[in-house]
């Protein structure tokens, strides 16, 4: 498995090097996708019953319409009962920090696909509320979850 995660590094730091030729990428620079299987089980030895522990409804504590919800493989974002996006997820210990250098310190959290990716750390999940700070942006997300 440590080899699967040193692939992980490798492939940020290419997909940065590539980006702009300095080894830095811009903070409009999305990174690709690490393979799911090899973010799955990086995690689960880092942070062991994550993926388990996000599973399910979340609601927002600053705004009550908006809802998202890990339901396996996906993140479901809803907003008023509508849903606004379904998008697959995986887990990783590593990501692009806010000058585009490979930060290790996990777990993340990378949602989407090709150029349409967003990165969140998880800065705390228990049984009633999830925080998490999206990348390249920094504000926190503060959830409950929904009974």
């Amino acid at each position: 498995m440590a080899h699967r995660w040193t692939g992980l590094v490798g492939l940020l730091v290419v997909g940065s090097s590539v980006a702009c030729g300095s080894g830095e990428a811009p903070a409009d620079v999305h990174l690709p996708l690490a393979p799911a299987a090899s973010a799955a089980e990086g995690v689960a030895a880092a942070a062991p019953g994550l993926r388990e522990a996000l599973q399910g409804r979340w609601q927002a504590t600053d705004d009550p319409q908006a809802v998202v919800e890990f339901k396996g493989d996906t993140k479901v974002e809803s907003y008023s009962g509508q849903v606004m996006s379904s998008d697959p997820y995986v887990l990783a210990d590593a990501a692009p920090d806010q000058g585009g250098k490979v930060n290790g310190a996990g777990p993340y959290i990378w949602v989407g696909q090709g150029t349409e990716q967003l990165v969140y750390y998880v800065v705390n999940v228990t049984p009633t509320s999830l925080e998490l700070s999206y990348v390249g942006r920094g504000n926190t997300l503060s959830y409950t979850r929904i009974p």
